[in-house]
């Protein structure tokens, strides 16, 4: 595994941990949890 591999991947992943965040401020799976499992305490 070559270092520009790694750096990128880190790279990639991090945006797509902001763009998460950014778009599901309260948490993934409160998202999914009111979306979908509305019947979920």
């Amino acid at each position: 595994v070559t270092s520009g591999f790694t750096s990128a991947y880190l790279l990639i992943v991090g945006v797509a941990l902001i763009l998460l965040v950014l778009f599901f401020p309260k948490g993934i799976l409160g998202s999914i949890r009111q979306r979908w499992l509305g019947w979920l305490p």
